[in-house]
């Protein structure tokens, strides 16, 4: 009766074991494909930061420089924008989100770079291009310009 006893407890301690791993196969399986339940997951377990990837200071107008910001955060790819005035205080003026969520470079007049400006429109006023990768890794020019009337980027296309 005790070797029955005994050959019971171990099958069912043997069912346990074999349920708990079957259940964490299945969690796996359902992160490795289902990415956007794996980003939620990974998005609960990793703290909020901000990391900026490229600056850039521009003249466009001279009586007011700005200064030009690329920034990943937990919640995507930004472009803000400052006033670069002499003194060392600098005032926010814009921010817009990429569509894009991976950040990426290109080469762009002999160097790489992921934020350059350039006259894509010839209207006599640098652009802002911002390089970013979808989720697929395709990869955009975002063309932003300042509107100094109204402080704020205004999206001309993607590339």
């Amino acid at each position: 009766m005790n070797k029955l006893i005994n050959k019971l407890k171990i099958y069912k301690k043997n069912i346990f074991f074999g349920l708990v791993i079957l259940g964490i196969l299945i969690i796996n399986f359902t992160l490795v494909f289902n990415k956007d339940l794996k980003k939620q997951i990974y998005n609960l377990s990793n703290s909020p930061f901000r990391k900026v990837t490229s600056v850039l200071f521009s003249k466009i107008k001279k009586n007011m420089p700005i200064k030009i910001v690329k920034i990943k955060t937990h919640e995507g790819l930004f472009l803000e924008v400052y006033s670069a005035q002499k003194t060392n205080a600098q005032s926010f003026l814009s921010r817009v989100k990429l569509k894009d969520p991976h950040d990426g470079y290109f080469q762009f007049a002999t160097q790489s770079s992921n934020l350059a400006l350039s006259d894509i429109n010839d209207d006599g006023v640098l652009d802002i291009i911002a390089v970013s990768f979808d989720k697929n890794q395709k990869g955009h020019l975002n063309i932003y310009n300042f509107n100094y009337d109204a402080n704020k980027l205004v999206f001309l296309g993607r590339k």
